[in-house]
């Protein structure tokens, strides 16, 4: 008995999906794969088209910005974010708050200079300034 044979599409905008891989897809189906689609964001619309047309969707974890495709924090706005991973059997759920900051103007300082104070009016209070001494 022969396994049987499967095809998942991966994509970061769950519309390209439709757009640029549906035929792709539609005629793997046809050779006799199963198809799966994954993709970030599905909409209602695009998630009905792809399981009409006999193709599993599944939601996954991945940004379009940054360097990093699973999880660039520097990309993100202000709020909670829920980061689920799971590798090789190893699962964790973690939340992680991104806060906005001011860390105040930019300043210029030369290894002589006098001392000057990073915690002002202008910056965010709290945390902890981190660098070379």
């Amino acid at each position: 008995m022969s396994e049987k044979k499967r095809l998942l599409v991966v994509s970061s905008f769950a519309e390209s999906l439709v757009n640029f891989r549906l035929m792709l897809m539609q005629d793997a189906i046809a050779d006799g794969f199963e198809v799966h689609a994954c993709a970030p964001d599905f909409t209602p619309p695009i998630r009905e088209q792809l399981q009409a047309a006999s193709i599993s969707t599944h939601d996954i974890l991945l940004s379009r910005n940054g360097l990093n495709p699973i999880f660039d924090p520097t990309v993100l706005s202000p709020g909670v974010y829920s980061l689920n991973y799971d590798v090789n059997g190893c699962n964790d759920n973690l939340e992680i708050t991104v806060l906005e900051i001011s860390a105040g103007p930019d300043i210029s300082a030369c290894i002589n200079a006098p001392i000057f104070n990073l915690n002002s009016s202008l910056t965010t209070a709290g945390g902890n300034w981190s660098g070379n001494n």
